[in-house]
């Protein structure tokens, strides 16, 4: 037992380190496209293997990482030898090799969920228990591989119908499990799962506090009481959008205070014209003022 357990310790060190090594080589290769020459003369090759590094096509598929690379490490010699119209001649040759590889990664990192949702369903028989359903699939699935191969730098639209091809993927595996299980199943455990179905719609409906619904067909159970949510959701909508009016009338109804005048003077002129301001309490005048000079002021400011 222990000699296995070192011996799997080994070779996972061993993978390890080969494969650091292999990251290690990249970098080091990545710094040769700060050559002159390959930028002018092997651009677009230059170009592919940017973008099989970006995808790490070198962790999905070493060896053929390797064999594109090595051949692009001998055109690059060759520009060094000065014999660029080799290099250039033997390019094209090369690029089909990087396209094909950055095809295969593309599919790999978008496709590969989705490739396995659809074996594990053919594995419970899907193609008896779910046929519409695995067609669906395989057809999106083949549309989106073709996708990759024609467009393969259109990211947006391979994203796009991966998600897609992947929803129906998911579906098929689950449909197929379920129907798997069903003809598996007793009678016993199908009416129980019935009752559950049932006893699930009712819940339901008393958790949104819709009307009752008496037990009748499941089909139309379900009909009805999707029917009543849809209703809720738009009976919510339309009071969101409507404004209550009453908000309204209550804001047109508040008064705002009016700005009294507040009297600004010196002492000075306070001195000149109301010196009871600066006299003692007991030395204010009690005589009654003329309604004229009577003026209401909310505050008097005395300016020093």
């Amino acid at each position: 037992m222990r000699l296995r357990l070192l011996l799997l310790f080994t070779t996972l060190l061993l993978s390890a380190c080969a494969t650091e090594k292999l990251l290690q080589s990249n970098e080091e290769f990545n710094t040769s496209k700060n050559n002159p020459a390959v930028k002018v003369h092997l651009k677009v090759a230059d170009a592919h293997f940017s973008e099989l590094t970006s995808l790490q096509a070198h962790s999905y598929f070493p060896n053929e990482f390797n064999k594109v690379k090595n051949q692009f490490t001998k055109l690059m010699e060759l520009l060094e030898k000065n014999d660029v119209q080799t290099a250039i001649q033997q390019e094209p040759e090369l690029i089909k090799q990087m396209i094909q590889l950055e095809i295969a990664a593309l599919k790999q990192i978008n496709l590969a969920e989705a490739i396995q949702y659809v074996q594990d369903a053919k594995k419970l028989d899907a193609s008896d228990y779910a046929p519409k359903s695995l067609k669906q699939a395989e057809s999106l699935l083949q549309s989106t591989q073709a996708l990759i191969e024609k467009s393969y730098r259109d990211k947006h639209a391979i994203s796009a119908a991966s998600k897609k091809t992947l929803k129906s993927a998911k579906k098929l595996y689950f449909i197929a499990k379920e129907i798997l299980k069903i003809h598996k199943s007793s009678d016993e455990a199908l009416e129980q799962q019935v009752i559950n179905h049932y006893g699930f719609l009712s819940e339901l409906g008393s958790v949104l506090k819709l009307n009752p619904i008496d037990m009748n067909d499941y089909t139309e159970k379900r009909l009805e009481l999707l029917e009543q949510v849809k209703n809720m959701n738009s009976l919510a909508i339309q009071a969101k959008d409507c404004k209550p009016e009453q908000t309204i009338q209550q804001e047109s109804l508040i008064q705002k205070k009016p700005i009294v005048p507040k009297a600004i003077i010196s002492q000075e002129t306070n001195k000149a014209v109301l010196p009871e301001l600066f006299m003692p309490t007991n030395g204010y005048s009690t005589q009654n003022e003329t309604e004229e000079e009577n003026l209401e002021f909310d505050a008097i400011e005395i300016v020093k």
